[in-house]
């Protein structure tokens, strides 16, 4: 088995560049797959079993669950519309030249030369 997946990897270097990125992708896919599967199952064993609550608690329950829901739902409206008007405003920035004032005075004379 570990001489064929040897042998895939040997053939596949030699592949163009598109079939390289399908196969990256796709064994990427698997992997992840895999990883993610494994965490379930690790979640399945090592957590207890919660049984559903029963009777009016379980109403009262609910229905606090719910109030809070919504106190979520409101809060992340609020900060997003905070945070849409910070983006939808409009900020400038104006760049000024220095003032030059070149004042060539007190300046030795050069000499010119003239090339041959």
């Amino acid at each position: 088995m570990i001489g064929g997946i040897k042998n895939f990897i040997k053939n596949l270097r030699d592949e163009n560049e598109n079939t390289k990125k399908r196969w990256l992708i796709i064994l990427s896919g698997i992997t992840m797959a895999l990883v993610i599967s494994l965490w379930v199952g690790y979640f399945n064993l090592t957590l207890p079993r919660v049984a559903p609550p029963s009777g009016m608690a379980a109403t009262e329950e609910i229905q606090q669950n719910e109030n809070q829901l919504t106190h979520i739902k409101k809060t992340l409206a609020a900060g997003f519309s905070v945070l849409m008007e910070k983006i939808n405003t409009k900020k400038s920035l104006t760049i000024k030249a220095p003032e030059r004032n070149f004042v060539l005075e007190n300046l030795e004379e050069t000499l010119s030369i003239q090339l041959p």
